[in-house]
């Protein structure tokens, strides 16, 4: 993941960067535990290897559910 494939692309529900082992994002709200992928990403890190999958199905289930409802806009 570059720097130039997550900027300025708000249309897209993507908000953030990630340059190296730089990660510049707006933090408003549990963003790890909205974004897996991007917890596996930091703890594979800090572990210094790919982490393996951890099947949750009811985590998936619930995370999926979660994402379909429709986000209120501000000022609404």
């Amino acid at each position: 993941m570059t720097a130039s494939s997550l900027s300025g692309a708000r249309d897209a529900g993507v908000d953030g960067a990630v340059q190296g082992s730089v990660v510049a994002t707006y933090l408003h709200g549990p963003a790890l535990a909205r974004n897996p992928a991007l917890a596996d990403l930091l703890l594979a890190w800090t572990v210094g290897h790919p982490l393996g999958p951890l099947k949750l199905t009811e985590v998936e289930r619930l995370r999926g559910e979660r994402l379909a409802v429709p986000r209120r806009r501000r000022g609404a």
